[in-house]
């Protein structure tokens, strides 16, 4: 008898003692409820006025820069953990941004707007592109592969763009029938999330590479939606971003590569609501206006939204708010940006969220 056959009689001797019993139901499991977290805010160094974490390793190291504004030109990069805090030397004096990590010792970023990497602290101007040196660099790997993006001012366009390495030589990543497009995250097996913009293209659309040398696939809007666009990927594939409305609101989205679909995900009473992180488990994390339109970050799992400010159990200072969530561990753990009470209004700090 074969395999198969054996897996059906089996079926069978299950149904039948299960109409003999008469009584049982089988019911699907409930979903898992969302865990609480302790709120590790991290250090902010003397004389530095507030920060901003924008992405997280494996290590649970975040990135981000030093500022009282998120995109002030005089803002301080750095990699913080609750017991270091790493300077990255600024190669212009600035507009220096660190938006992506691949280990402890390799962020990525842009300094004067030109494509840019930190091994260990120090800077590394990333090779042009087709004659090209304006743009940013997004997302990195453990092993050093690097995705970003650059412009070309005289047409006014941006091309998605992978470096083999921080010294390496990049390669334009194909569009299809597109005319220009952006490289946002890469994984460890280098498939890569973005954006495809022009041509039969309105606006811009989710698009996933699952080989630097073949076009992408495009991941769709939601219903009603004019773009979409996805910043996060995960071990897996799966996708996060956005997808915005003629009404101007904005709604957070989950990509599922298995079965190719686009997941809307709500929001917290407001308008706006998006997704900055997605690991393997498919929980997602942003940042989504609540009722009285302050942002609140979120942790969204087996298809529901929580405000992350439910889910604190305790802190090690105290704080106001989670204002938003940008990266999320394969553990759970949780980069966020929270908001604590200074001296003259509420002040930007970096923290790690730990279930």
């Amino acid at each position: 008898m074969s395999t198969s056959s054996l897996s059906f009689q089996a079926v069978g001797l299950a149904a039948g003692a299960a109409l003999a019993l008469g009584a049982i139901t089988f019911t699907p499991a409930a979903p898992a409820a969302p865990p609480m977290f302790h709120v590790e805010v991290l250090p902010l160094p003397l004389f530095q006025p507030g920060a901003v974490p924008t992405c997280m390793s494996a290590e649970g190291v975040i990135a981000g820069h030093f500022t009282d504004d998120p995109w002030s030109p005089t803002a301080q990069p750095a990699a913080v953990t609750p017991k270091r805090t790493q300077i990255l030397t600024k190669p212009f004096d600035s507009l220096n941004f660190a938006l992506g990590i691949g280990h402890p010792d390799l962020v990525v970023g842009s300094s004067a707007t030109m494509p840019v990497a930190w091994l260990k602290g120090h800077p590394q101007i990333l090779s042009p592109v087709a004659g090209l040196v304006n743009g940013a660099a997004h997302g990195a790997t453990r092993h050093g592969r690097i995705c970003g993006t650059l412009y070309n001012d005289l047409v006014g366009t941006q091309i998605p763009v992978v470096w083999p390495s921080l010294t390496g030589t990049g390669a334009l990543l194909p569009i299809g029938t597109a005319t220009q497009g952006a490289a946002f995250a890469i994984n460890e097996a280098g498939m890569i999330a973005g954006i495809l913009q022009g041509g039969s293209i309105v606006n811009f659309e989710a698009a996933r590479w699952d080989d630097p040398l073949l076009p992408p696939t495009l991941l769709g809007r939601l219903p009603g939606a004019m773009n979409s666009e996805v910043v996060a990927i995960s071990g897996r594939g799966d996708c996060a971003g956005r997808s915005s409305f003629p009404d101007f609101s904005t709604e957070a989205v989950l990509h599922i590569r298995r079965s190719n679909s686009l997941v809307g995900l709500g929001k917290l009473g407001g308008n706006y609501s998006s997704a900055f992180g997605v690991n393997s488990s498919r929980q997602v994390v942003g940042t989504s206006s609540s009722a009285s339109g302050e942002p609140h970050g979120f942790l969204w799992q087996d298809g529901t939204m929580h405000d992350l400010n439910h889910l604190i159990q305790s802190t090690s200072e105290p704080i106001l708010y989670i204002e938003s969530a940008v990266a999320i561990h394969e553990t759970g753990e949780i980069a966020a940006m929270v908001r604590t009470a200074g001296s003259s209004g509420s002040v930007m700090r970096m923290a790690i969220l730990k279930p």
